[in-house]
């Protein structure tokens, strides 16, 4: 009787113990756990034609123009920029891109967004130095057009 007592409580320790168990450390220190796997983000391409033979509008800098205006507050740089009608009726939001490099696209070092109805951003907070700055419209969810590639010197 007391084996059978023994047995039977050795059994029911191992099957607690072993049920949670799932994700323990191997002695090499590495997981018996699947590692999920991760999807990565696809490549942004960007068109560079200027003209258009359908519908959709292209991936052009000539749909909008980026400008900046004198101004002497530390970090800040004033902002404007026109676009066609035809954008301003596709346009979700408006994303300004930041880089140290020409031509930044998203994903950006920095990036602000604007509504569809605002065409400048007095943009503060920025690091001292040249750097480059777009605007993209963002249609559908992604930036589809990019504007020209402006150079600022922020003080």
């Amino acid at each position: 009787m007391r084996k059978t007592y023994l047995l039977l409580t050795s059994a029911i320790a191992l099957m607690l113990i072993g049920a949670g168990c799932s994700s323990t450390t191997t002695p090499n220190n590495t997981s018996t756990t699947e590692t999920p796997q991760v999807k990565l983000a696809e490549p942004i391409v960007t068109k560079t034609n200027t003209t258009t033979t359908d519908t959709t509008l292209e991936n052009t800098t000539s749909e909008f123009i980026l400008s900046e205006q004198p101004i002497t507050k530390k970090g800040t740089v004033n902002l404007n920029w026109s676009a066609s009608q035809e954008l301003k009726d596709k346009v979700e939001i408006w994303r300004l891109v930041y880089g140290k490099d020409a031509n930044p696209t998203e994903p950006a070092t920095w990036y602000f967004e604007r509504g569809r109805s605002h065409f400048g951003k007095i943009w503060s907070g920025l690091p001292s130095g040249k750097a480059h700055i777009r605007v993209c419209a963002v249609i559908n969810d992604k930036c589809d057009v990019y504007s020209n590639d402006l150079e600022v010197d922020i003080k």
